[in-house]
């Protein structure tokens, strides 16, 4: 659609309590800023799968693994950093809490802990 398209449409978000089974993220604006992190990650990057020579499999199947794996894993640690966790709390978090692909869980990919106290403790994305 073109901008111009958007002008009169009405969009709404609904948001809602953290659904890990351990509490984490449960409250709203907690769970809301995890979501957060994941999409805006799935909006800009994108995870292609390559051969040992960095050719593409062209495989949608992996590839969507791929962006779920990444996304996740980054979305989840900007999340926890955002949200004023210590990085021994994100690492017991990242630890457990698979990520689900197509063909069952994976552990997420751990930010070191340099990088993950680089980024800015900013609090929840909406009050």
């Amino acid at each position: 659609m073109r901008e111009e398209e958007l002008d009169d449409r009405v969009f709404a978000v609904q948001v809602q309590p953290g659904l890990f089974a351990d509490g984490s993220f449960s409250a709203v604006p907690d769970f809301t800023t995890f979501n957060f992190g994941v999409e805006i990650c799935q909006e800009l990057l994108q995870a292609t799968v390559t051969d040992q020579r960095g050719s593409p499999l062209n495989n949608t199947s992996l590839n969507t693994d791929a962006q779920e794996y990444v996304c996740n894993s980054l979305g989840g640690a900007i999340a926890s950093r955002a949200l004023g966790l210590t990085y021994a709390q994100y690492e017991a978090f990242a630890q457990s809490h698979p990520i689900r692909i197509s063909n069952g869980d994976t552990y997420a990919i751990e930010v070191d802990e340099e990088s993950y106290n680089a980024y800015p403790q900013t609090g929840p994305i909406i009050k």
